[in-house]
């Protein structure tokens, strides 16, 4: 398999990744400073909950395999 890529094009999609993260790190903080902590800790609270939701999903699936469950061994073991 030959894989050619594009440096201009990566540099390209790289610089347009960044300022997409930029404008939401800019909505967030508008959005923060217009509306109620309840509410925008609220929405946090709720994404934050569903990310440990998929995770435990995650290994649950994860450990039903031999080789699922020594790849769950390893990273125990990982001191991070």
């Amino acid at each position: 398999m030959n894989l050619k890529i594009n440096l201009n094009e990566l540099k390209n999609e790289k610089e347009i990744n960044f300022l997409e993260r930029l404008r939401f790190v800019e909505y967030w903080a508008n959005y923060i400073k217009t509306h109620n902590d309840r509410e925008w800790s609220g929405q946090q609270k709720s994404l934050i909950d569903a990310q440990f939701i998929m995770s435990a999903r995650f290994y649950k699936k994860l450990a039903e395999t031999p080789e699922g469950r020594e790849k769950i061994k390893k990273l125990r073991e990982l001191k991070l």
